[in-house]
């Protein structure tokens, strides 16, 4: 039987050693996949002990799951863009950045934030041809 372990020791050290080189630039942790199969709450409050205060995910059911789990004061980022509206409802609700990459992505966003007589943060995607 498979089995994965999951070093906290490592996670830390690795969580150190990109701080030091982001030398002072937000780090976010990209919670993903479930934090790619490790416990999307388990990992998410590990690095938060560790001062992580910015995360990355990429469904806004996952969003939603952190700020009801106490991830209120943290910035929330939405790695893939999304026109639905529900989704983007959601995720302005739960005040989480939304990733824009097209024009109807940005037109939904800005149209559901102004209905609700708000501003979205955002962050554009950016297709550069790399894949």
């Amino acid at each position: 039987m498979k089995h994965l372990v999951i070093d906290r020791r490592i996670i830390r050290n690795n969580l150190r050693a990109i701080k030091e080189r982001a030398e002072g630039a937000a780090v976010y942790a990209d919670l993903s996949a479930n934090a790619s199969g490790m416990g999307l709450l388990d990992i998410a409050k590990l690095l938060r002990d560790d001062g992580v205060r910015y995360y990355a995910v990429s469904d806004p059911k996952d969003a939603a799951f952190l700020r009801s789990n106490g991830f209120t004061e943290e910035t929330i980022m939405m790695l893939r863009s999304t026109a639905d509206p529900e989704e983007i409802a959601q995720l302005i609700d739960q005040n989480v950045i939304c990733t824009v990459g097209s024009y109807d992505a940005a037109v939904a966003v800005n149209g559901l934030a102004e209905a609700r007589k708000t501003v979205a943060e955002i962050q554009i995607k950016v297709d550069t041809g790399l894949g």
